[in-house]
């Protein structure tokens, strides 16, 4: 036989078959094995990193009318919470509109016994936090009882509540995807829920018209959102301390509303309001948006110079604060470079512009 004949033989023996007996054997390595989720115990605190938006899922075993309270602090993450019931259905959703500036708190009274699921899903803000290259979020369980006398006898209420919630973060959820005639009903039914609940002039029932106010704002119903705001920040005020972020916010959200209608005068009184407030603590997003909120008032009134002075502090201070996203100083930098440019201050318009187009590209 020749070689060339030789090597064709061994070619065509050499099947997967008769390797197996040539080649030595391996072992059979069984499937990995995905680690079990962290069980969340009374006084739980973890602390974890958040590179993408993969989900994290932690078990809680409850007992019918168990009370669990959890919250769950964003440190450069907007995270949504998933309650899974034990048959694995949604039973309570939590994502409030703050995004990454606050806490994400959950409050839930189990209906039925058996082992919850709680998926924590993340929403990276990275490419828009100074560079970072990602965020991390803490949890903490501060309450896993049983409920009280009380709880129980209101828990009907309690269920319905936690309905809301989940209507509510639907309603959210649709606003960022820009399906505001979808997610209006929900939001609707939310708030006639909690009104129903806790009556007319609960926290919750002011997250629940802001909410409402947002969507009929982002459908050009302006009027019904002016009124929707107002009712939020008159329960807001009484509730809350003048510069709390979230009166802050309804501030702001009314005096945008006022201002789509040319109600300049009563706009800027609260943005004044909201800056005033905002000026007694250390800088934070809120009062970079009025900030910002006044120079737009300004730019449309005519007045550059004051419009300009006040993008050049909303600048400044975000500038000087770790946690503004970047892209808000992007959006701040752009509407500067416009003012600019409206003017005819073409160099000064072309670095600023050059500014947001800078941090956009980094962030995409």
């Amino acid at each position: 036989m020749t070689v060339f004949a030789l090597i064709l033989f061994l070619t065509s023996w050499l099947t997967p078959v008769h390797l197996s007996a040539v080649l030595p054997q391996q072992p059979v390595q069984p499937p990995a094995q995905q680690p079990a989720p962290t069980a969340l115990l009374p006084g739980t605190t973890l602390e974890q990193n958040v590179t993408g938006a993969e989900p994290h899922t932690y078990t809680v075993p409850l007992d019918q009318y168990d009370f669990l309270h959890l919250v769950v602090g964003q440190h450069g993450v907007d995270v949504t919470l998933r309650l899974l019931g034990p048959d694995g259905s949604l039973v309570m959703e939590q994502d409030s509109p703050n995004g990454p500036l606050g806490p994400e708190e959950l409050l839930f009274l189990a209906p039925a016994s058996g082992v919850y699921r709680l998926v924590i899903v993340p929403f990276a803000q990275a490419p828009f936090a100074h560079g970072k290259t990602g965020g991390r979020y803490v949890l903490q369980v501060l309450t896993r009882r049983p409920a009280d006398g009380h709880e129980r006898k209101e828990a009907p209420n309690l269920w319905r509540a936690q309905e809301a919630t989940t209507l509510a973060t639907r309603a959210g959820q649709l606003c960022a995807t820009g399906a505001y005639a979808e997610a209006l009903p929900l939001a609707r039914e939310a708030l006639a829920i909690r009104e129903a609940v806790y009556g007319p002039e609960h926290r919750s029932v002011a997250d629940a018209l802001e909410t409402t106010g947002l969507i009929c704002y982002h459908l050009t119903d302006y009027a019904q959102a002016t009124a929707l705001y107002r009712r939020a920040t008159a329960i807001r005020d009484k509730a809350l301390a003048p510069e709390h972020p979230d009166l802050r916010r309804s501030l702001n959200s009314l005096g945008k509303s006022l201002q789509k209608q040319g109600h300049f005068t009563e706009a800027e009184a609260c943005y004044q309001r909201a800056l005033l407030h905002g000026e007694r603590l250390p800088a934070d997003t809120e009062t970079i948006r009025t900030l910002t909120y006044l120079a737009d008032l300004h730019q449309e009134r005519g007045q550059y110079p004051a419009a300009e002075r006040f993008y050049q502090r909303a600048i400044a201070m975000g500038t000087a604060i770790p946690e503004t996203s970047s892209l808000t100083l992007a959006r701040v930098f752009n509407s500067l470079a416009l003012l600019q440019l409206e003017q005819g201050n073409l160099s000064s318009a072309e670095v600023n512009f050059q500014h947001a187009l800078d941090i956009y590209e980094k962030g995409l």
